[in-house]
């Protein structure tokens, strides 16, 4: 009689705690990853959106001083611009004519873009030989000419690095509970178990 009732909640000890140690250590993984991945989808996806605006906003600014000024206007805007330390990203800014000349700006060739009027990631070379990566977008003048703007994405990818690294600190921490957890889960099973044990002895 012992016997059995002592098989009977080995066994009974075996499939509760492997199935509750399971479902809870993947319960708690598992909402950890979800709420990292929403929490860095969201994060990027905003920093996108602020990137495209901002390039936008120069790209029609420009636009508007060309038709107040000229090419001029617009040389002269790029260079007030790139003149203006507060900026705390890398500006991306180069002007070019109807043949390809460069008029303004700080980059020394253009970037291969697919199109007008298209927002692109590409690997961008400074005059000062930098290899900076950016988000750029371009714009056609009426007279043919060619802005190009954009920002550097050093301070997207420093964010988007610094949460991976909160991501896999918030999963090990994750595991470590689910590891408290389990433990302590089966020290108390071990102590019901005994105590039938001697009751039932």
């Amino acid at each position: 009689m012992i016997h059995r009732v002592g098989r009977t909640l080995r066994s009974l000890w075996g499939s509760m705690a492997f199935s509750l140690t399971l479902t809870y250590g993947l319960l708690a993984v598992v909402t950890t990853l979800v709420l990292l991945a929403f929490v860095y989808l969201q994060t990027v996806g905003v920093l996108h959106r602020q990137i495209y605006s901002q390039n936008t906003t120069r790209a029609l600014y420009l636009a508007n001083e060309f038709e107040q000024g000229g090419q001029q206007a617009v040389i002269d805007a790029i260079n007030h611009a790139l003149d203006d330390h507060m900026e705390v990203v890398q500006q991306i800014f180069l002007y070019l004519d109807a043949d390809g000349n460069k008029l303004a700006g700080n980059l020394d060739e253009s970037p291969d873009l697919p199109g007008p009027d298209l927002p692109v990631s590409e690997v961008l070379t400074s005059p000062d030989g930098t290899k900076i990566h950016g988000r750029v977008q371009s714009i056609v003048l009426p007279d043919a000419s060619v802005v190009i703007v954009g920002r550097g994405l050093d301070d997207m990818y420093a964010i988007r690095e610094l949460i991976g690294r909160a991501s896999l600190a918030a999963v090990l921490v994750a595991l470590i509970l689910v590891a408290c957890g389990t433990y302590v889960f089966r020290k108390e099973l071990e102590l019901r178990v005994t105590t039938i044990r001697r009751t039932a002895a």
